[in-house]
């Protein structure tokens, strides 16, 4: 099944049961440049390194477009479970994108003359309330508000997590998690 639809099904399940649950997007920062200086063996066995990502059984990681992955996230999650979340996750992608990049050389038509030592992620999140009636049309929404709160991250610096919140004027608000800063071991 794709990710909207797993989205509709936990929205379904989450109104029934009253329960509210997080939606992230994920977006891979500076990807062209990996595929501009490595090639796009390279950039596809960095796409693969996210389907690694061993999360909870109750969370759910999909590709949902380019260098874009969706996440939802199980029902009681909290804002810590959304740091923590991202904390691993950028944990996991700068190590073994480290280990990736160190076995590839630079492409011999590649004009990119800094060469990318490790990935980074922009993450957004956005709460989908249980009291949408509209199940298709509030999880897509839901998704929309995440998806501006993974631009918030980088358009506001990059390798970070945002939250979108409703504002006071029906416009949307943008809480930074945290600037994930992940010490990663050198391979």
């Amino acid at each position: 099944r794709g990710f909207e639809e797993d989205g509709q099904a936990r929205a379904a399940e989450a109104q029934r049961e009253g329960k509210a649950f997080y939606v992230g997007i994920l977006d891979l920062d500076k990807f062209k440049s990996i595929n501009d200086f490595f090639g796009h063996e390279a950039g596809d066995k960095t796409l693969q390194i996210l389907g690694r990502f061993v999360s909870r059984p109750t969370e759910r990681i999909a590709r949902i477009g380019g260098e874009e992955f969706g996440v939802l996230m199980q029902h009681d999650a909290t804002e810590e479970d959304l740091q923590g979340f991202t904390k691993r996750l950028q944990g996991f992608v700068k190590t073994e994108s480290r280990k990736l990049f160190q076995t590839f050389e630079k492409s011999p038509e590649s004009e990119v003359e800094v060469r990318p030592d490790v990935l980074t992620l922009s993450v957004g999140f956005a709460l989908h309330e249980p009291s949408d009636q509209d199940t298709k049309n509030s999880i897509e929404d839901t998704i929309k508000r995440a998806d501006f709160a993974a631009y918030y991250s980088k358009t506001h610096g990059r390798d970070m997590a945002a939250l979108a919140l409703p504002g006071q004027d029906g416009n949307l608000e943008f809480k930074p998690l945290q600037k994930i800063e992940q010490t990663v071991e050198a391979a």
